[in-house]
């Protein structure tokens, strides 16, 4: 089964209050950055960019709600505190109805993990570059949030 439809048939599987939302927030990824493309993974709705994970959107039978988050949600801003967990790094927020959908912050944050992962894509997996900068060495995770900061600035 090809992506579009295993995610047409995800959604498919849904309640109806669910797929709404579900949908919605669909919408606000997709449109966030053509770029992104939709699979399944984990038997849920994943988003992806050259087959990296961005974000994601599940639930289960029991809650009254769905999740959506990011899996270096800790590297993301969160100025207004929605994201809850307490992994190494990945986030969620909890979407009961539509008005917990935040478009404005979900796209702000579907753009700050694509740039992530293209610095992060422009530094070998496993390798520590160091940068040197204001004298001090930088690991890699730090090396890609300077990345961010710099292009942020620009």
């Amino acid at each position: 089964m090809d992506d579009a439809r295993a995610a047409e048939d995800f959604l498919s599987r849904l309640p109806d209050e669910k797929r709404k939302l579900v949908e919605m927030v669909r919408r606000t990824v997709l449109q966030a950055d053509e770029r992104i493309e939709e699979t399944i993974k984990w038997g849920n709705l994943t988003f992806v960019k050259n087959r990296k994970n961005i974000a994601f959107v599940y639930t289960n039978d029991k809650a009254p709600y769905i999740n959506f988050g990011f899996l270096k949600a800790t590297s993301l801003k969160d100025p207004k505190g929605l994201f809850q967990g307490t992994g190494k790094g990945m986030r969620h927020v909890k979407i009961y109805s539509e008005k917990d959908i935040d478009r404005k912050q979900y796209t702000a944050w579907v753009k700050e993990a694509v740039q992530l992962e293209e610095v992060v894509d422009g530094i070998q997996a496993g390798q520590y570059i160091q940068y040197i900068y204001a004298g001090y060495l930088l690991t890699k995770r730090m090396a890609c949030q300077f990345k961010i900061m710099q292009f942020e600035s620009k």
